[in-house]
Parts: C-alpha cells; sequence; structure tokens
C-alpha cells in the first residue's frame, strides 16, 4: 500500500512540472519591477516621476543577469511585459527569438485595447496582468505601447565584476573628483559607462574607465595617437572625466539662470549628468526650448538623438549608485580587488619597452598593467615610449632611485632599418599604418604593391618600410669644461656625439643652463669597423655574444670600450672585431 502511495505521489509531481512547462505563457507568473527605497541627496534629486526608471535599472543592475531578456515598453520601462531567462536580448534586442516575443506581446496588446473597447471582460492571467500596466485602461494608449516594445538584457553579473574593479579604481577616482572639488558620488558614473574596465571599448568608439570618444579626448588635452591613448589611462581619462563635468556645470548653470534665477544646483544635476551623454550642447539647446525641467524635457523634448539612452542616462546613474552602495543587500559579500598604487616617472626621452624591462627588471605583464594607455605599436617594439611620457612603475621598498639614474645616462635608442612586417586590422588605411609607423604611405604602397587606391583587407600581411639611422656604439667616456657661449649640442657636435647622449649622460635636458666651469661627461663614438656589428637581442649577454662569434668576452669589451660591469641593452649595437 506505501509503495502505490509513492509510486502515486511522483507521478503527482511529474505531472505538475508538465503541466508547469506546458502551460499557455498567460498561464505563469509574471515579474514586475520591484519598488525600492531610493537614497536620493540635494546633490543628484530624484523627482518621484523618475522613480519607475530608476527601480527599473536598479533590478537590470541587482536583479537580473546578462542572459535574460527583459521584454518592456521603451518610454515607460517599468512597464515589464515578460521577463525570459536565460535568452539574452542579443546586440541590437532583435534576435528571431526576441522578434517573435515582441510580436506576441504585441498581438496581446492590441487584443486587450479592442476588449476595453467594445467593453468585454479581460480573459486570462496575462490579460489581467497586462490590464494592470495601463490603470487609464485607454485603448488608444495601450496601442501605441503595442508598437513601442524594447528588449533589455540584464546585468546583474557584469555589475557584480564591475565592483570587484571597484575596488581596484575607485579610490582613484574618488581622489580625482576631490582634488577636482566634484561630488564624491559621480564615482558611481563609470558603473554605466564601462562597468568600471578601463579597458573597454564601445561599437562607436569610445574608450577607457570613462568611455570618452577620440574628438573629446583631444579637446580635453588627452594624447592619442600610435604610441598613446591616454583615455585607457584611469587617473587621466578620470581627470579628462573631471574637466568636462566642471566645464558643463558652468555651461548648464549660466543657461538654467537665464530660464529660471531661482533655480538650485541640485536642479541642474540631472542635466549635467545627461550631457555625459548627449553632449553639453544637445542639453543646453533642451534647456533653452524648454526650460530646466528635467522631467518636462525628458517628456517633451524631440530630436533625432535624444532618444532611449539619453532619456535613461541619469535613472541609471542614480540606480547604479543605489545598486553599489548597497551591494551587500544585492550580491552578498563581494571580495573587492587590491586599489592600485605606482609610482610616477616622467620620461625625459623616448626609449623602448625593451629598455624600460631590462633597466627595471620588470616583466611586460606588470609594466602592461599599469600602463594601459601605451598602444600596440609600442609593445610590439615598433615605437619607442615618447618622452614626456608618465610612465607607471610599481610601488617598490627600496624605490626606483638607482634605476632611474641608469636609464638616463644610457644613450638614446635608434629604432632599426628595415621593413616590419603588419597585418591588417579592422578600421586600418594604408596612410594611417603608415603614419603611425612614421613611414612614407606612397612607400608603403609601392612596396606591397596596391592599387591606386590602396585597397587593403582585414588580415592582410603588409611590409611597412620603417626609417632609421645608423646606431653608434658607446665607448670610453671623457670629459669637458663649459666655456663661455657653449650649448649642450655644440659641444655634442663638436665631439661627434648624438646631443641626446650627451644630455643624457649628465642628466640635464635641452632647456638646462649650462654654467661656464661645468664639468660635463663626453660619451664618445666608436665608428663601426669593417669586422661587423649585431644588434643586441631580448636574453643577450656580451659572453654569450662573444661565443657565438668567436671571441673572448674581454676582447668584445674591449672592442666597444666597455667594462666588464656595464649594461647592454635590446636594440643596441655592438661591434664584432676581426680575428
Amino acid at each position: 500500500m506505501q509503495s502505490r502511495l509513492i509510486f502515486g505521489s511522483v507521478i503527482l509531481v511529474l505531472w505538475a512540472v508538465a503541466v508547469l512547462l506546458l502551460a499557455p505563457l498567460e498561464a505563469r507568473a509574471y515579474d514586475s519591477v520591484r519598488q525600492h527605497q531610493l537614497q536620493c541627496s540635494r546633490n543628484f534629486p530624484c523627482p518621484a516621476e523618475l522613480h519607475g526608471r530608476i527601480n527599473f535599472w536598479i533590478d537590470v543592475y541587482g536583479r537580473w543577469q546578462s542572459r535574460d531578456s527583459i521584454l518592456h515598453d521603451a518610454s515607460r520601462p517599468d512597464r515589464v511585459y515578460r521577463v525570459v531567462k536565460g535568452r539574452a536580448c542579443g546586440r541590437k534586442g532583435n534576435t528571431a527569438f526576441i522578434k517573435e516575443q515582441k510580436k506576441k506581446i504585441a498581438g496581446e496588446l492590441y487584443a486587450l485595447a479592442n476588449r476595453l473597447e467594445r467593453k468585454q471582460k479581460v480573459q486570462g492571467s496575462y490579460g489581467r496582468h497586462l490590464l494592470t500596466l495601463f490603470p487609464s485602461r485607454s485603448p488608444a494608449k495601450i496601442r501605441t505601447a503595442a508598437r513601442n516594445i524594447r528588449c533589455q538584457s540584464g546585468n546583474s553579473d557584469g555589475f557584480r565584476a564591475a565592483l570587484r574593479r571597484f575596488g581596484i579604481y575607485g579610490p582613484l577616482v574618488r581622489q580625482v573628483l576631490k582634488d577636482a572639488g566634484l561630488p564624491a558620488d559621480i564615482q558611481y558614473l563609470p558603473f554605466v559607462e564601462s562597468s568600471y574596465n578601463p579597458k573597454a571599448y564601445s561599437r562607436v568608439g569610445a574608450a577607457g574607465l570613462w568611455q570618452i570618444m577620440p574628438a573629446t579626448a583631444r579637446v580635453l588635452g588627452l594624447e592619442l595617437d600610435a604610441t598613446v591613448d591616454e583615455r585607457l589611462d584611469p587617473e587621466a581619462a578620470s581627470w579628462a572625466a573631471a574637466r568636462y563635468l566642471k566645464d558643463s556645470r558652468k555651461t548648464l548653470t549660466v543657461a538654467a539662470l537665464s530660464r529660471n534665477p531661482g533655480i538650485s544646483h541640485g536642479e541642474v544635476s540631472p542635466f549635467v549628468i545627461t550631457s555625459y551623454n548627449y553632449g553639453v550642447n544637445g542639453m543646453r539647446r533642451a534647456i533653452k526650448k524648454l526650460g530646466p525641467d528635467f522631467m518636462r524635457v525628458i517628456n517633451r523634448y524631440r530630436t533625432r538623438k535624444f532618444q532611449v539612452a539619453v532619456k535613461n542616462f541619469y535613472a541609471g546613474f542614480l540606480a547604479a549608485r543605489h545598486v553599489a552602495r548597497n551591494a551587500k543587500k544585492f550580491f552578498g559579500t563581494v571580495k573587492q580587488g587590491r586599489p592600485l598604487r605606482y609610482r610616477t616617472l616622467i620620461l625625459k626621452r623616448s626609449v623602448s619597452i625593451g629598455r624600460l624591462k631590462s633597466v627595471f627588471r620588470l616583466s611586460e605583464s606588470q609594466l602592461k598593467e599599469l600602463n594601459p594607455a601605451l598602444t600596440r605599436f609600442v609593445w610590439h617594439g615598433w615605437r619607442f615610449v615618447p618622452d614626456g611620457y608618465r610612465l607607471r612603475l610599481p610601488v617598490r621598498s627600496g624605490g626606483w632611485a638607482n634605476h632611474v639614474a641608469r636609464l638616463r645616462i644610457m644613450p638614446s635608442e635608434i629604432r632599426t632599418t628595415g621593413a616590419v612586417d603588419y597585418t591588417v586590422r579592422r578600421g586600418d588605411t594604408a596612410c594611417g599604418i603608415a603614419s603611425a609607423f612614421g613611414a612614407s604611405c606612397r612607400e608603403l604602397i609601392a612596396i606591397n604593391r596596391l592599387n591606386r587606391s590602396a585597397v587593403i583587407r582585414v588580415g592582410q600581411k603588409l611590409q611597412v618600410p620603417r626609417a632609421g639611422k645608423p646606431a653608434s656604439t658607446v665607448a670610453n667616456r671623457g670629459s669637458y669644461v663649459v666655456r663661455l657661449g657653449d650649448s649642450a649640442c655644440s659641444i655634442a657636435r663638436r665631439f661627434g656625439v648624438d646631443c641626446d647622449d650627451l644630455l643624457a649622460s649628465n642628466g640635464i635636458h635641452r632647456g638646462s643652463i649650462l654654467s661656464v666651469g661645468r664639468k660635463l661627461l663626453i660619451p664618445g663614438t666608436l665608428p663601426t669597423p669593417p669586422g661587423g656589428s649585431y644588434t643586441v637581442g631580448k636574453g643577450d649577454s656580451v659572453c654569450s655574444i662573444a661565443s657565438r662569434h668567436g671571441l673572448t668576452c674581454k676582447a668584445l669589451l674591449a672592442a666597444n670600450g666597455l667594462d666588464s660591469g656595464d649594461l647592454i641593452f635590446p636594440g643596441q649595437t655592438l661591434t664584432i672585431p676581426g680575428s
């Protein structure tokens, strides 16, 4: 008897599961946006009319995952029609599956509008669920909504990862905001922009922690060329974002006061934050047209670019602020990364990555982690790290003074001659590649036999010509006492040495004033003799090179004017004496 009861219970359970899985959509429970206790402030207010949008984005960041799709009203995000677990929206929110879901929901909405118009009873749980989303019960509004369905993927897993990165970069961002005199709450804006990822790139070309566009980067004073992209440097980009927001505050406050002399600092804040997405001039035009009433602008302002992303930007910022400040409630304990710490060295002349690794005894991954602004052209050895670059070095108990001194007395490096193999990437042009390598576009076209239009394709292998001059080898050093009328470069020319070599050997720069009687170190040069030359590679030592050429270490050192303790470095040219 007992076995029969157990068997019957199992059958009932299986039947219940099957009914649940096979039940029509309208028979299931439906997700609704939760009502959160918002923590607003005078600096960043949240009008009651905005609460629905904020609550929606709090659920996106703290409840639904990236593989979930939320089908909702584009104009009223908190009007959620359906949440499909495990089926993300896709890149543009229009996969075949999502299109089918939108079609079904639209059909249900049209059917609901027709029933209301005919004063018929609304049938089914899904129909009743939809009816609760339209308290006015207006058939016209429901039909409009049927044509305005949008898909949004969740992001709770992405936000959790962002919180870990927040531990790394948050302290730096807070310090910049404090030094710039900006509210600390702006630290939550990178959650919306990049999920606190300093390596993030958008489809439209924005990059870094603050997702700065190339043209904007140059206006804000960031360096952006073939060697350096400071948008990817968290500190430099944070200062640029701070400059943008301060300028935005100033411009939009003037615009708001011209329409409403009594407007408060906090009432301008939604416009300032939204300007980070839409642009300062765009928000200034909106204020000029409709006045400094943020909700009025959100609901009534119409331009081609003032669309869903812009209208939700401030609400998304407030939602990110809420979730980050209440992270334990949403995610439990999240282990945050250790705060980023480094020392900064301003380079006085250009230098190769190979030399930096050798002098500071750091791996490429260590340097890359702290110097994300350097481009692939530098890491591949195709370009030098430029002079004036703010090199980030790990914090070290003994400091870096000895290493810096060694770097500064070393002779200038010369890029080797010859062609470089390069694989074309998306967005490349022939002349753009040539420019990045400092080469002639015409020569690149000729070497690779490109047509007159210089058409290239992704994945194509190109040879890039590269200019350079023969490198000299460092010989025994002499000295010189500065006389009246001397300059560093005139002394260098007198001794036939490179001016930069002389400057580096003496720890001075081109703007330095030389006092009469000062003793300068002169790095001599030796011409490369008929015996041959060798360019030092990674991992080479004097003795390994000597052995390779059938020489003694002593002979190779003597031929190059080196002592046994002198450092050699990748890219340096050594004289190979004849037998």
